[in-house]
């Protein structure tokens, strides 16, 4: 059975990754766990000959599963620096996202408050999605991605995703180990439970950490880089190319923006090899050079046609962020 995930794309689109509508596959094979023998405990004197049983311990680990990947042996471009933040605690980004002419959907992104862990600060974002009563007629959505990322490098920790589609539920939870290049997953559907994880070949990204990454770089026509990025179920190559500057007008007001031209492919994840050779995709965002270094609009092809999502509003809310640990309001259209 396969299940469209529109969030997981309306994200990427966001953050410079093109797939507003991917599909999963809930039969993709998982590896089994391996019986393994500890070595043996030494004796004590006076025990039986029928006690050696004991001194092998049998445990479970956990073995890297191997899944299929295409990667170039190199990343092309240097990483912009990554600045202060020009986002704050509380910030509140509203997108309308047009399909077919028509109001699709909006998408809210939240900042939370920081939190010191194990002497690191972490910085938590959040993401929703609602489908307007256009796209309810058909399919209707209402998603929740919430990201747990550092707070200097913007590396994810964890991230759930609470997938609400079409009347269909999947949860999907990812724990990043990035010392030992370990994604762990956890995928709950209809009281199901599917573990499994997956090696990185480098420091990996998720999408809607990467839209405030992109808002920290110092960015300027003619850079150029790749990057990987982690969707909740593949791994995608990223390709960014700055091209120059444009005016852009949106509800939110007249920008100076930074156009950014992206295209992006599957190189790795839970998939089937023939995954890898899906077609490219491209789209276009552009960032503006206010003090808030805005995404204000971003176009992207989907298997149900081109879709645009424009900046309608940006305000700061304090406190927590409402949705988190449960279902989001925030001003969605119902």
């Amino acid at each position: 059975m396969r299940a469209k995930l529109f969030f997981s794309g309306c994200a990427l689109v966001v953050s410079c990754t093109l797939c507003l509508f991917s599909t999963v596959n809930a039969k993709t094979p998982v590896s089994p766990v391996k019986r393994v023998k500890s070595a043996p405990i030494k004796m004590k004197k006076g025990l039986k000959k029928s006690s050696l049983v004991r001194k092998y311990r049998v445990k479970r680990v956990s073995k890297r599963q191997k899944w299929p990947t295409r990667r170039p042996k190199k990343l092309k471009g240097i990483l912009p620096k990554i600045g202060p933040a020009p986002y704050e605690s509380g910030e509140r980004l509203v997108f309308k996202i047009q399909m077919f002419g028509s109001h699709a959907g909006n998408v809210i992104l939240a900042v939370g408050d920081q939190t010191e862990v194990n002497g690191r600060m972490q910085t938590p974002f959040v993401g929703f999605m609602r489908s307007s009563e256009f796209l309810n007629k058909f399919y209707p959505v209402e998603n929740r991605l919430v990201v747990l990322a550092d707070s200097q490098s913007l590396l994810p920790v964890k991230t759930d995703f609470f997938v609400r589609e079409n009347g269909k539920a999947i949860d999907y939870h990812t724990k990043f180990d990035h010392k030992t290049r370990l994604l762990h997953s956890l995928k709950l559907k209809n009281g199901k439970r599917q573990k499994r994880n997956f090696t990185p070949a480098t420091d990996i990204h998720e999408p809607l950490g990467s839209v405030y990454a992109v808002r920290r770089m110092d960015l300027k026509p003619g850079d150029q880089f790749q990057r990987y990025i982690w969707d909740g179920r593949k791994e995608r190559l990223i390709d960014c190319k700055v091209v120059g500057f444009e005016t852009v007008t949106t509800d939110a007001g007249v920008f100076e923006t930074l156009k950014i031209e992206i295209t992006t492919r599957v190189s790795g994840g839970f998939i089937k090899r023939g995954v890898l050779n899906n077609p490219i995709r491209k789209g276009t965002i552009w960032i503006a050079n206010d003090r808030w270094r805005t995404p204000v609009k971003m176009i992207a092809p989907t298997k149900l046609g081109n879709a645009e999502a424009v900046l309608i509003r940006r305000y700061v809310e304090k406190g927590p962020v409402d949705g988190a640990s449960g279902p989001a309001t925030l001003g969605l259209s119902q």
